[in-house]
């Protein structure tokens, strides 16, 4: 799984969807919509060569001061009560061993706390998801093979829970399991909340790269390597019949669950981008929807109307009208668009531009109503990670 991440989020749906690897593999975050925090949307980026965070006010699109977190930040996640935003850190260059850490930035005065060491050694990054009580984080390790719940209040590891290579990961809305892809192999393991043990390995497909659970809980959604989209229902934790999906690596699901969009690139060598509608009380695939090139993640806004993708090759997002199945005008986004995020009013797109070559990466506000890109807001080196505390 080397190479530039591709990651998926679900922008600032009220469900948890895949988490896969950052900067070393395809995935996808794990959002819920915070609650409770009556303060202004302050938008978080991961700068992985400058190991800083940098957070952006969303009413004035003004960055605030670098704040210093953990090596080679990468994947953030925000406390369902706003309260507080998760980076894992790890190694800053691809095949490098670096310990993988967590850091607590404070919301409010956008202060980091403790660094936490969580895996001693790796070479893959780390991905994570927290519980919708937002009492745990859970980091997942692809080289230490291991899961490791984090209580968060007062933060301290838990005893870690042995998995093949895990390589995304995603909770279910009642808390109670997190369900776990293991990337080197065919399976996804159920891991209880309460009592962090591991359940019965599920086989879903060689080398599962995203997960996604439906807003109901009921079914999650698995893509594997070997091009198939596999229904697990969480109930008996009985696999579906795979659904064909050539090259997928990124799924969101729709605020009423009533479809799978995944993200794919059938042919590796032209990395012509796909979205493939699964309607979900069927388990049937629609008509592939053509993107750009190298597509990198894929965002629904809230009230499920739109899609975006960004594209990574083609340096655009295009956005995608859910219903009626169409795309719109491509959108530029600097020169190699990476994560996005969409605001919890659904009015703007956040677009993280990478910049590759070293220097410092921009973020581009995209307004939903024209679809039109804003003035690029300057961050850190080698921005790709995002997220949004509303």
């Amino acid at each position: 799984m080397a190479g530039n991440g591709r990651v998926l989020a679900s922008g600032s749906m009220a469900l948890l969807v895949i988490v896969g690897t950052g900067c070393g593999g395809r995935a996808v975050p794990s959002l819920v919509r915070a609650a409770g925090r009556a303060g202004p949307v302050t938008v978080y980026v991961a700068n992985s060569l400058g190991n800083t965070v940098t957070p952006i006010r969303a009413d004035g699109n003004q960055p605030g001061r670098a704040i210093r977190v953990g090596r080679g930040p990468g994947q953030i996640v925000i406390s369902p009560d706003g309260q507080t935003a998760y980076v894992v850190g790890g190694p800053d260059i691809p095949g490098q061993s670096s310990p993988a850490t967590l850091t607590a930035i404070g919301v409010a005065a956008n202060k980091p706390g403790k660094t936490l060491t969580v895996c001693r050694k790796g070479h893959g990054d780390a991905v994570i998801a927290i519980t919708p009580d937002g009492n745990t984080v859970y980091v997942a390790c692809p080289d230490a093979n291991a899961v490791i719940p984090v209580r968060t209040r007062p933060q301290a590891l838990g005893t870690p829970i042995r998995v093949p290579g895990p390589s995304a990961i995603a909770i279910t809305p009642d808390g109670t399991t997190v369900y776990v892809a293991n990337g080197d192999g065919d399976t996804v393991t159920p891991i209880s909340t309460a009592s962090s043990q591991a359940g019965r390995p599920i086989k879903v497909g060689f080398g599962p790269a995203a997960i996604a659970i439906t807003p109901d809980g009921a079914t999650a959604y698995v893509a594997t390597f070997n091009g198939v989209v596999t229904p697990v229902r969480t109930a008996t934790n009985a696999p579906g019949k795979p659904i064909r999906v050539e090259g997928a690596f990124a799924i969101a699901i729709t605020p009423d669950g009533a479809t799978a969009l995944v993200l794919s690139t059938p042919d590796p060598d032209t990395t012509q981008g796909y979205v493939v509608p699964i309607r979900t009380a069927t388990d049937t695939r629609g008509t592939p929807i053509k993107v750009g090139i190298l597509p990198q993640q894929i965002a629904i806004t809230p009230d499920g109307e739109l899609a975006y993708v960004t594209n990574g090759g083609s340096g655009t997002v295009t956005p995608i009208r859910i219903a009626a199945r169409t795309i719109g005008k491509a959108i530029r986004a600097g020169k190699a668009p990476a994560e996005l995020a969409i605001t919890p009013d659904g009015k703007t797109v956040y677009v993280v531009d990478s910049n590759p070559l070293g220097a410092s990466g921009s973020v581009i506000p995209i307004r939903v109503a024209t679809n039109t890109a804003g003035q690029p807001i300057t961050v850190g080196r080698f921005p790709f990670h995002i997220a949004i505390a509303p």
